[in-house]
């Protein structure tokens, strides 16, 4: 607060932000310190990371770039030059290119776990070659580490049910009722869930407990309005 160009604080305050979570907050606070340090290698690389993570490929090479070109050989900087070297396959629609990519990652991975950036790779190839069982996997490897990333937890939904997974599905979405409380839209796909399937029961249930629930009177009103029309 008293010294916008305090390098150092500025950036353990990122990471700090970014050790409890707050990856969006951590994000702009690592911005601005490369915006006033442009040559920060940890700065540039934790946005590179972070840009990955939220799936904004053009953040993640924006910032991969620097780093790569700052510290070549850098073991930190395999993961993100893999990545990036995947992508850039995706983009071409080079499919050799893209499963060696793949293959890479997946070494870098069985050397250190921790590289879970890979998983995500992992993820997104497996659903290209339509390998639904071994992204499922590679997803839940990512949701070990990451339980409330909100992409992740929508691939895992959209596989389970191209696997057709009923009980799966179900379970998934009552999870995800549970991390993102705040979408309003979570409700309503359960109980289309439960009338696609023919669950009656289920969906009453699940209808009279979001009115009993409910702490506004409009919202409880409109849960039984639905209620009465099944």
């Amino acid at each position: 607060q008293n010294n916008g160009l305090h390098r150092e604080a500025r950036s353990e305050f990122a990471a700090m932000q970014r050790a409890r979570g707050e990856l969006q907050e951590s994000y702009s606070q690592y911005l601005r310190l490369v915006e006033q340090y442009p040559d920060d290698l940890e700065g540039r690389l934790a946005l590179a990371e972070m840009a990955l993570q939220f799936g904004n490929w053009e953040e993640a090479e924006r910032h991969g770039s620097r780093v790569i070109e700052a510290a070549p050989g850098d073991p930190r900087i395999a993961v993100i030059e893999t990545y990036l070297t995947y992508l850039d396959a995706v983009e071409a629609e080079d499919d050799l290119a893209r499963g060696a990519a793949y293959a890479q990652a997946q070494e870098l991975f069985e050397e250190d776990p921790s590289r879970f950036l890979l998983q995500r790779l992992a993820v997104d190839h497996l659903l290209r070659e339509r390998d639904l069982e071994g992204a499922l996997a590679a997803v839940d490897g990512s949701l070990e580490v990451e339980p409330d990333n909100r992409l992740l937890n929508d691939v895992r939904l959209s596989v389970l049910v191209e696997l057709d997974q009923g009980e799966a599905i179900e379970g998934q979405l009552l999870t995800m009722l549970d991390r993102f409380p705040e979408d309003e839209e979570l409700p309503a796909t359960l109980l289309r869930y439960y009338l696609a399937i023919g669950d009656t029961d289920e969906a009453l249930t699940f209808l009279r407990n979001q009115a009993a629930e409910a702490t506004e009177e409009d919202v409880r009103e409109d849960a039984l309005v639905v209620l009465d029309r099944l």
